[in-house]
């Protein structure tokens, strides 16, 4: 063995072995140690005008995103102007929150939030103009609360290409099916969302909305109709805020509905029902949903749902 290999053997790569050994610990505790993050989506409901201001709904959905325990959470939700109207607290698992709320701000605290907890707040706010931003902050004992971040920059600029080839396929495709369509001699649309909408608003009684989509400058969305029953149930009493409840639930009869806009259907259900509320009517209302290209089958379910709502779940 030459001197060499004998510095290799005896003497380096000892030292190679031993430093592995004691970095080895330092790198599983960096891979597998618990992350702390508290995050919130704060969303904002269309503008509805009156006399006296206007409303609308605020809603802040406020999740441990993490995998540690967090302790003295608190969420405050504040107006520069206007005041705070109604609000609701939304919570399945226990959680217990404690609620202070004033005439221009809610503050929620908690005492424990778990990994995986999710607590809403809802609040029908009056604002002199619609323009008047709220604030809202969180917070908790280990960690800053920070806006749900958007995927990162670095997979979005991957996906560029990806989606512009995804895009000019659509199209292409589109293009095609209107090709088709108009060369058979015939073409119709199916019916769009804006129409089911005004046939739910139209079939439960609602004047006040139906006026207010035929006016409206743009197309109404299952997000923002979904919004403006929750507010008009919140304002109004007795069979108002029924009306209001069968309007979302005709909602969860839309197959094609987005998940988000889905989940903030059952968010404002919730707030309109409170302790009636239960997970097993929107999981059968979901089961019977059909797509809007099955037009007379949506029609006929949404109006047994309004017409018979027990027998319509039952059968």
């Amino acid at each position: 063995m030459t001197p060499v290999q004998k510095v290799l053997l005896y003497a380096i790569v000892p030292a190679l072995v031993a430093g592995v050994f004691s970095i080895a610990p330092k790198i599983y505790d960096v891979i597998v140690e618990p992350t702390a993050s508290l995050t919130y989506r704060l969303t904002s409901g269309p503008e509805l005008g009156g006399p006296d201001g206007y409303r609308k709904i605020l809603s802040a959905t406020i999740s441990n995103s993490g995998k540690k325990p967090l302790s003295e959470i608190k969420a405050s939700l504040d107006l520069p102007e206007g005041r705070v109207e109604r609000y609701r607290v939304i919570e399945a698992s226990g959680l217990a929150p404690s609620v202070q709320a004033r005439d221009q701000s809610i503050t929620v605290t908690l005492p424990t939030f778990h990994p995986g907890e999710n607590l809403s707040l809802a609040a029908m706010v009056l604002l002199p103009q619609p323009t008047v931003e709220p604030k809202f902050a969180l917070r908790s004992k280990e960690v800053l609360g920070a806006a749900a971040a958007d995927p990162p920059a670095g997979r979005e600029k991957k996906l560029d290409l990806i989606g512009a080839v995804l895009a000019g396929i659509s199209v292409f495709v589109m293009s095609m099916v209107v090709m088709l369509k108009l060369r058979g001699g015939g073409f119709s649309f199916a019916l769009g969302k804006q129409d089911i909408l005004f046939f739910i608003a139209g079939r439960l009684g609602l004047n006040s909305i139906c006026d207010g989509m035929r006016l409206a400058d743009a197309r109404p969305t299952y997000l923002r109709m979904a919004d403006i029953l929750l507010a008009h149930g919140l304002h109004g009493q007795g069979g108002e805020r029924n009306k209001a409840i069968l309007g979302l639930k005709a909602l969860l009869l839309i197959r094609d509905m987005a998940r988000v806009s889905k989940e903030i259907v059952i968010n404002n259900l919730k707030v309109l029902e409170g302790n009636e509320y239960t997970e097993e009517v929107v999981t059968i209302l979901s089961e019977k949903a059909v797509s809007t290209d099955d037009v007379l089958e949506l029609r006929r379910r949404i109006e047994a749902l309004i017409s018979n709502d027990l027998a319509f779940l039952t059968s």
